[in-house]
């Protein structure tokens, strides 16, 4: 190991000694929670969308009948109170951790066309640390006495209380507009909107931001991509799968023609028990090219869900939200605070050079 920003880190026989043994230098402040009070939002999101780079896409056959991308139902959720840190975890921040023993080094301590040396640099120690799997931030936020925040707290702080779609953001800041263009006249850090070639210090964006109870929350939109606790499930907010005599259309890929099986798919009627039941979510359905709409699952319906009932903890997949430094227009979506489609199989070397993380505490 080498020496950063004054950690004395002896190594003998492979050995890192004297943790505890900092010169002339404090632990790292820890950062300061922002309150937010439980209760029941909206989760998810029935509004599809297609990336800057395909200004012609949309839900009808004729548009986009390969790229049409999934979208759920929504699902009232009810949230536990909790507070949330107001930025992500920096480097100093993390490296300390290292330093105690309590925490791995990141697989990289680089970010490509960035910084050669990014983690460990004095000049980056405020920046949001990367190239940390999920579990290795879990760990960070057990020794700060913390822990990752579900994606159902994630999605409550970055969209809001609403309970509606109309009414909550779209984009996870302040005064958005649902048009993402419109982040293109505010200092975020997205390669989309302000043409971000890496990752920014925290909390210096002045548009970048939410406010909860009066205190505000930084970098839901860009900078990094974040960790959430649990694990990635596919339909998440669907209480069942399709009905048998339905076709899932996203798997619509047999001969003789793919195309043309997904447009029979997409007009298919032949779901009469979707017909009959208010709580079968028809995705496009208001779409007149898509009548009657694609039968995509059974949704909760207006029955409240709790969020710990839905947080799934098996599986491979890790799941990140929120926007990142290095999304350009082919990756608009994922700015958006119901996009679900960061997420990946990670091991301790893999490198994530645009995914960070913050801590949450119970209530």
């Amino acid at each position: 190991m080498a020496f950063r920003h004054g950690w004395r880190l002896l190594a003998a026989g492979g050995a890192v000694l004297g943790l505890g043994c900092v010169q002339g230098l404090d632990p790292p402040e820890p950062t300061p929670l922002v309150e937010v009070a439980g209760g029941t939002f909206l989760f998810g999101s029935t509004e599809p969308c297609f990336p800057e780079d395909k200004p012609t896409a949309g839900c009808g056959v004729n548009d986009n009948p390969f790229g049409m991308p999934k979208t759920y139902p929504t699902v009232l959720v009810e949230v536990r109170s909790f507070a949330i840190e107001e930025h992500e975890v920096t480097n100093y921040q993390y490296e300390y951790c290292v330093a105690k023993g309590a925490c791995r080094e990141p697989s990289a301590f680089n970010v490509p066309n960035f910084a050669d040396e990014y983690y460990g640099a004095r000049a980056y120690r405020d920046f949001p640390v990367v190239n940390v799997t999920a579990e290795m931030a879990e760990e960070y936020c057990k020794f700060v006495g913390r822990r990752l925040p579900t994606e159902f707290e994630w999605e409550r702080v970055a969209g809001g209380a609403a309970q509606d779609e109309a009414s909550r953001r779209l984009y996870p800041y302040d005064g958005a507009t649902r048009d993402i263009k419109d982040c293109q006249k505010r200092q975020i850090a997205v390669r989309y909107c302000t043409g971000a070639s890496g990752p920014s210090e925290v909390m210096t964006s002045a548009d970048d931001v939410v406010t909860e109870g009066g205190a505000t929350i930084h970098d839901l939109t860009g900078n990094v991509a974040e960790w959430v606790a649990g694990r990635f499930k596919d339909a998440i907010t669907c209480k069942d799968s399709i009905f048998p005599e339905c076709q899932d259309c996203f798997e619509c890929n047999q001969a003789p023609s793919p195309q043309q099986c997904k447009e029979t798919c997409y007009l298919d009627e032949s779901c009469p028990k979707c017909a009959n039941d208010p709580d079968c979510f028809r995705e496009c359905d208001d779409d007149p090219s898509m009548f009657p709409g694609i039968p995509r699952c059974i949704s909760y319906g207006a029955v409240v869900q709790k969020a710990e009932d839905l947080v799934v903890t098996t599986g491979p997949d890790a799941l990140a939200k929120g926007g990142a430094y290095s999304d350009d227009e082919n990756q608009t979506c994922r700015a958006r605070v119901a996009d679900r489609l960061r997420h990946v199989v990670m091991s301790e070397t893999t490198k994530s050079y645009n995914i960070g993380f913050r801590c949450a505490e119970d209530r």
